[in-house]
């Protein structure tokens, strides 16, 4: 009789082999995203040092409350150029005498000027302040509300090295991560009252 031909033999491919392999080799590595600085990104007391010139002392000293080209070295980064100005200056000790408030303005000098996506900082004598806590915890207690409210973090300030006292960086309101974290966008406007004026 007649015999039926038998189909070749096609050697199957093992699919767990083929997943095995596949699960083996990941592709290329992606490199992860640089980490950026966020001075209010820890608990602990930031040191930051701002390094004037002799020109920049002989203007203060003149002047009083100015504005000044400065180094500024914040926490473990490295310095940068900006531009200081003196705010909450003691009229009776006016400069570097008392325990003056700065706006540190890292784009003061290039525009391109950043500390992490921060373009200025401004630290806060707390000369008024007894407690040294009255603006850290109510800027806390309005976070804790769910209310657009600053960040801060207590600093350690030296001028040219030298201790000049404990300080409060605050967050500004035009700031791009507080604009963006209280209202989802970076786009518009944000507006600051001065002093107690609504």
């Amino acid at each position: 009789g007649e015999t039926e031909a038998s189909a070749p033999d096609i050697p199957s491919e093992d699919v767990s082999e083929v997943d095995d392999d596949l699960a083996a080799d990941p592709g290329p590595e992606v490199p992860p995203e640089p980490t950026v600085y966020d001075p209010f990104g820890a608990d602990s007391v930031l040191a930051i040092d701002i390094s004037l010139g002799e020109e920049a002392l002989a203007t203060i000293e003149e002047n009083g409350n100015s504005t000044v080209e400065a180094e500024v070295t914040v926490g473990d980064q490295a310095a940068i150029t900006s531009t200081v100005s003196l705010r909450s200056v003691n009229k009776e000790l006016p400069g570097l005498q008392g325990k003056a408030g700065f706006n540190v303005r890292f784009d003061g000098v290039d525009e391109a000027g950043r500390l992490g996506r921060y373009s200025m900082l401004r630290l806060e004598n707390m000369a008024r302040d007894k407690s040294l806590m009255r603006e850290s915890f109510s800027a806390s207690v309005f976070r804790a509300l769910d209310l657009p409210a600053s960040l801060t973090r207590y600093v350690w300030l030296t001028i040219n090295g030298d201790p000049f006292g404990l300080y409060l960086a605050v967050e500004t309101p035009d700031q791009e991560p507080m604009v963006e974290r209280a209202f989802g966008t970076t786009e518009g406007l944000a507006y600051e009252s001065r002093g107690n004026r609504d």
